[in-house]
């Protein structure tokens, strides 16, 4: 399932586009719900209002959840975790050939050079 861009906090972030296509295939509603923590380790479920997603486009339909979520992300942070990169969407633009030559390979794994928990340097 490829992912989409969409605006998140004035940044551009890649996510997934799997709850418009599954709503697509399936004609299943969207309904975004997120949890907050309470005391005692237990959490309180919110349902936010149903996504519309008829003549939407996978991004439209992403960004509309995700406009639903971001006014509870900023309100409390602390909660909100995200497992992988987010912010790794960079927009297309043309890269001319890359040219690795000896000397910039050795420059490279110098900086790559760290010490291990021992203190030793490893690459």
């Amino acid at each position: 399932m490829p992912s989409v861009a969409i605006d998140c906090f004035g940044l551009k972030a890649s996510v997934t586009s799997a709850h418009a296509w599954l709503n697509e295939q399936t004609g299943a509603p969207i309904i975004p719900a997120h949890t907050e923590p309470l005391a005692n380790g237990r959490y309180r479920l919110v349902f936010h209002p149903k996504i519309e997603t008829a003549g939407r486009t996978y991004q439209q339909i992403a960004q509309a959840c995700w406009n639903s979520f971001e006014p509870y992300v900023r309100k409390n942070p602390a909660p909100w975790l995200w497992m992988y990169k987010h912010w790794r969407y960079n927009r297309p633009r043309p890269i001319g050939p890359i040219r690795f030559t000896r000397e910039r390979m050795a420059d490279s794994t110098n900086k790559l050079a760290r010490p291990n928990w021992f203190g030793e340097n490893v690459t």
